[in-house]
């Protein structure tokens, strides 16, 4: 998601099931311009990895890194199993 000011979601789950297993969310550096490969030194957004909202009837979510980690939001409580995933933090 290019978007800084807001990036949202990586995946949005609105109904059905879903499985997210062994991926990696990447993020996108802020100084990076169309064309042009980003710099390791510079500050990078990833938007949030997955948001599970309430029509979604289950979900398995295992496994999975990012650059700054995993970020679920979690609206289908129990109905999702989530674990092993690298855990989220955020940049300064």
């Amino acid at each position: 998601n290019d978007n800084h000011d807001n990036p949202g979601f990586a995946i949005v789950a609105e109904g059905g099931k879903l499985q997210v297993q062994n991926c990696t969310f990447d993020a996108r550096s802020k100084k990076r311009q169309p064309g042009n490969a980003w710099s390791e030194q510079d500050q990078r957004d990833q938007p949030r990895s997955i948001h599970l909202k309430p029509g979604v009837r289950h979900a398995i979510i295992r496994g999975n890194n990012g650059y700054y980690g995993v970020n679920v939001k979690n609206e289908i409580g129990e109905k999702a199993i989530l674990s092993e995933n690298e855990p989220w933090r955020p940049a300064p």
